[in-house]
């Protein structure tokens, strides 16, 4: 019996089970390289964003143009 509101088999027949891989192996690599004190994935993706800004910011600080074209180009990826 499932719940009308969890229906497991309608879930698994959308599941991109490559999808679902790829962020798992993401967040595994993350977890490798940030090596966090309290042993757990969380905040790892968080703190990955806040870094790539970071080096973001600091490689394109001089020139926006280039940050912008970046940007609008990212916008056309699916």
């Amino acid at each position: 019996m499932t719940d009308s509101k969890f229906d497991l088999d309608r879930i698994l027949l959308v599941w991109d089970f490559k999808a679902e891989q790829a962020k798992a192996d993401c967040l595994e690599l993350l977890y490798q390289i940030y090596e966090p004190e309290d042993k757990t994935y969380t905040g790892l993706w968080q703190r990955f964003l806040t870094d790539l800004g970071r080096m973001f910011l600091n490689e394109f600080k001089e020139d926006a143009h280039s940050l912008r074209e970046l940007i609008d180009a990212t916008k056309e990826l699916p």
